[in-house]
């Protein structure tokens, strides 16, 4: 029987709040998990117009997340039956393959005081996998970037909702959100996205 988990602000708590500095955590409003979808902006803006972020940070932050998409399409093939392009079936064998037992040995064996420890680096793996298959589901999605990059989200210009893959992600890697199912709640995010205003 493995280990109780920690919830989702705990694991923040441990495992990233470290990596803030002041300017981080003011721009950042709170210091704690972001909800999944969350309505922050009048609708028809776009993300340039919502970004704090010189367009040189942007395109930096851009790149993080491009890097965290391609070191999962590198990984993850090694520990799970995926192939091919990033498609949903790699979020349902990434679900299937961190379970309770599996998400405990990750939070054991990663030092929250190593940047790249095991834990740190699986969660930025799947919030990037997360976001590129939001993104491939409804394409007028586009991302905002932010520093640190776990906290860039995608912004939606029908709705001015925001939707925070990162943090569905540290979920994930909660007693919170381990058993969730991330493909139903991935589309049911769209779907309520897509729901006449």
């Amino acid at each position: 029987m493995p280990q109780s988990l920690p919830d989702a602000d705990e694991l923040f708590s441990r495992f990233f709040d470290r990596w803030y500095d002041d300017d981080d955590r003011l721009r950042k409003g709170f210091t704690h998990t972001r909800p999944d979808m969350t309505l922050c902006y009048r609708p028809g803006l776009n993300a340039s117009e919502i970004c704090n972020l010189t367009s040189k940070s942007q395109a930096d932050v851009h790149r993080r997340i491009q890097r965290m998409l391609d070191s999962a399409q590198a990984d993850w093939p090694s520990y799970l039956p995926v192939t091919g392009e990033v498609n949903e079936h790699w979020i349902e064998a990434f679900d299937d393959f961190y379970d309770a037992e599996q998400v405990a040995s990750a939070i054991n064996r990663s030092a929250p005081s190593d940047f790249s420890n095991d834990l740190v680096v699986v969660v930025c793996q799947f919030g990037a996998v997360l976001g590129h298959m939001l993104h491939q589901t409804q394409p007028r999605l586009q991302w905002i970037p932010e520093w640190p990059y776990w906290e860039s989200s995608l912004y939606d210009p029908a709705s001015g909702n925001v939707i925070a893959p990162f943090h569905w992600a540290m979920k994930k890697f909660s007693s919170y959100g381990v058993d969730d199912g991330y493909v139903p709640k991935l589309h049911m995010c769209i779907h309520i996205l897509d729901q006449p205003k």
